[in-house]
């Protein structure tokens, strides 16, 4: 996988972490407003343990449309305005 990403353009750091938990943290931590974080860990359901404990810490819920739509020339439009155009 590392030699993959290696081989792409737009890849400007490669960071490897050991653990799942760790390596979900390290990414939060190293993000800035306006990035969008895709995970894809090795055992979900420890991933989505973790992110149920921080939703219910009070952490924001985004989902995918939802951020998509916040990126200029996506062409992806959020759940709500899609549901307005077909109310209208």
């Amino acid at each position: 996988m590392r030699q993959g990403i290696a081989q792409g353009t737009r890849t400007s750091e490669i960071v490897e972490v050991r653990g799942n938990l760790n390596a979900i943290e390290a990414a939060l931590d190293s993000l800035v407003p306006g990035e969008l974080l895709v995970i894809q860990p090795e055992f979900p359901e420890v991933g989505m343990e973790y992110f149920s404990r921080l939703v219910g810490a009070g952490a924001r819920e985004v989902t995918l449309d939802r951020a998509c739509a916040r990126i200029p020339g996506l062409g992806v439009e959020a759940p709500e305005v899609r549901a307005a155009a077909r109310n209208a």
